[in-house]
């Protein structure tokens, strides 16, 4: 057959090439309509005809996969099909999330699809316009790609090689999508950001893709070096050993544990909004209180008048400032800390929290009844999806808190008490875990009666280039205190009242967020640890209402820096200090942790307290680190491991 048998007529190659591009043109419109079944049911049109580098980067990545599973399907499109559904599914996925919990769908929802499928039956998945709009973009997508077919046949080898090319551009597509996913760092290479408090407008501005794997990428908890789980377990159980032989087995903690295996007391947690006695804070390094403030006077001398109960207190080194609440809720529920899981991280947010240790699964185990309060909305945080997935028996939000006074930002603290006293009126012991509202910020609401507010200045400290709050701020967040401070003395009368036996464990989950001035005003020569530990600090007590066993007066600790006196604790340890002092059992790593307080008493996020009672950065080489190397091996070993997606 002659070379002109083979060669097209210039019509049919016109032809060819008209369906090529139609071809074409089918896959790009087949890309942008898939974009816009995933972003649509939950977002608007604007994200979608924004140029932006995280609309190129989302297009980029559907635009892929559907040419690759088009070439692997030999040019034929019904291969991509299922590409357009998954969008919808992620884009309906958002919506539902959204709708049912009012915040966004995070990697740590794969987590929990198991727990999420058992309560899929209780809501109402009634479509709204937005879902049906994403529909319908889902199946103009899935019409374009039907009609996608081969713009031309072969035979023989040209059909064998036409096979292999497409196979081999198929792979290296689908290879180029899987490196897009995997190889950037999506905050610093593209600049995603990422707002755990409304992640959902993350997605809004920057795409369900971009943003979801960014939030993937920051969920990774890195394992310690060398990170061996056969080791670590060794390791845990070396350390709860040393404590049984040394802590465990004093006489105190052998009477308070005898007493409580008679009759469990009931425990209250109190997580107060923006708690701190900031009057050691207020001290200069020359002494003396700045502007005359001496604390909350109930806090810091008139509990010592109530009669014959157990009190242990002093400074909470927490892993918040200014915000964050959940970060410290955390902490203490789970006894992790944020020192090993690394900054700008919410695990209410990013983690499955369901298998991890945690106060409420440990004490549930013993037979509590157990609850959890914040009086504001059940979203916030992710708190209800989290109190369920803890083992809690019950989470209240404000809906629980109908017509209930309010001060300042929210319910008051005495209305959060008065539900606590109802819950431990039940029969056997109970455990409520109360977060409270009323302190919140800001503090130029104007709020506060004026036969409230007491005139302290921070006037003494006015300087040039020193930047100073307002006084007015001041005042309003003192106010508050000093109402908590009212408010905590009600409760604890009221519970010298109970028939019931109760342990309170009060304390605040961070300081308010103009206190970093004060602190560079005052302490400006100051190491850097110890400068930013001076604000990441709060205040800490253990009380109960009846006479534990072999409780003995606690003496001060050299680091507590006067701050309420008592001990220096993490946040991450208090719930193990608080079992300890009630007689309470406690779990291995609850034990390693308090055998690792001599020479560690304190770690948090910012740093860590040596034995030498200075504190110390957290890579810093010292006579403590590898103790501290050992604590990031057992929080590893505890929750770390439990949050890898693969």
């Amino acid at each position: 057959m002659s070379q002109a048998a083979h060669m097209r007529p210039p019509a049919q190659e016109a032809s060819t090439a008209v369906r090529v591009g139609a071809n074409l043109g089918r896959l790009a419109l087949a890309t942008w309509l898939s974009v816009a079944a995933m972003e649509l049911p939950y977002s608007s049109l604007a994200f979608l005809v924004t140029p932006t580098v995280f609309l190129g980067l989302e297009l980029a990545m559907v635009g892929l996969l559907l040419l690759a599973l088009t070439l692997l399907g030999q040019r034929r499109g019904v291969w991509a099909i299922p590409v357009p559904f998954l969008c919808l599914a992620a884009g309906l996925g958002q919506h539902y999330v959204m709708k049912f919990k009012g915040t966004a769908f995070m990697p740590s929802d794969l987590l929990a699809l198991r727990t999420a499928a058992a309560v899929a039956g209780n809501y109402d998945y009634t479509p709204d316009l937005s879902v049906l709009v994403g529909v319908a973009a889902c199946v103009g997508a899935v019409a374009c790609l039907a009609a996608i077919r081969p713009s031309t046949r072969h035979e023989g080898w040209a059909k064998v090689a036409s096979v292999v090319l497409c196979t081999l551009l198929g792979a290296a597509c689908a290879l180029g999508a899987w490196r897009l996913v995997r190889e950037p760092d999506y905050q610093r290479d593209y600049g995603v950001q990422l707002d755990y408090w409304a992640p959902i407008e993350n997605y809004r501005t920057q795409g369900f893709v971009p943003t979801f794997l960014a939030a993937r990428q920051d969920m990774k908890i890195r394992p310690p070096q060398d990170y061996d789980t056969q080791a670590a377990q060794d390791l845990q159980a070396r350390m709860a050993r040393s404590y049984d032989e040394g802590p465990g087995s004093s006489a105190q903690r052998s009477a308070a544990a005898r007493q409580f295996s008679e009759q469990p007391a009931s425990i209250v947690v109190v997580m107060n909004e923006t708690f701190s006695d900031l009057s050691a804070f207020f001290r200069s390094d020359a002494g003396g209180l700045c502007c005359g403030y001496e604390g909350p006077r109930f806090f810091t001398s008139g509990i010592n008048e109530l009669r014959g109960t157990l009190l242990d207190r002093g400074a909470l080194a927490v892993s918040a400032y200014g915000g964050g609440t959940c970060n410290t809720e955390f902490e203490f529920l789970t006894g992790a800390s944020l020192a090993f899981i690394g900054g700008g991280k919410y695990p209410f947010q990013m983690y499955d929290l369901s298998a991890c240790e945690n106060l409420g699964r440990q004490l549930g185990a013993l037979g509590y009844e157990t609850y959890a309060m914040h009086p504001n909305l059940a979203a916030n945080w992710n708190r209800s999806d989290v109190y369920r997935d803890l083992g809690f028996d019950a989470f209240l939000s404000i809906d629980d808190f109908p017509g209930a006074p309010t001060y300042h930002s929210g319910v008051t603290d005495r209305a959060t008490y008065e539900k606590a006293l109802e819950l431990l009126r039940r029969d056997g012991p109970q455990l409520v875990m109360d977060v409270t509202m009323q302190n919140h910020s800001g503090y130029d609401q104007g709020n506060i009666p004026s036969s409230e507010l007491t005139r302290y200045t921070l006037e003494s400290l006015a300087k040039p280039g020193v930047e100073l709050p307002s006084d007015d701020a001041l005042n309003e967040y003192l106010a508050c205190i000093e109402a908590s401070d009212r408010d905590l003395e009600w409760f604890l009368r009221q519970l010298l009242e109970l028939d019931e036996r109760v342990v309170v464990v009060f304390f605040g989950d961070h300081q308010p967020e103009f206190t970093w001035m004060i602190n560079d005003a005052l302490h400006p020569r100051e190491t850097e640890p110890t400068h930013a530990e001076r604000a990441y600090r709060t205040n800490w007590l253990v009380w109960a209402n009846y006479a534990v066993a072999g409780a003995q007066p606690v003496p001060q600790d050299p680091a507590s820096d006067g701050l309420g006196g008592g001990a220096v604790l993490s946040c991450s340890q208090l719930a193990a200090r608080a079992l300890e002092l009630a007689g309470a059992p406690l779990s291995d790593w609850q034990k390693a942790k308090l055998a690792a307080r001599p020479e560690l008493p304190a770690i948090n996020l910012m740093g860590y307290l040596g034995g030498d009672y200075l504190w110390h950065e957290q890579e810093s080489e010292t006579d403590y680190t590898a103790l501290r190397s050992e604590l990031n091996t057992l929080d590893y070993l505890n929750f770390g491991s439990l949050q890898e997606l693969g």
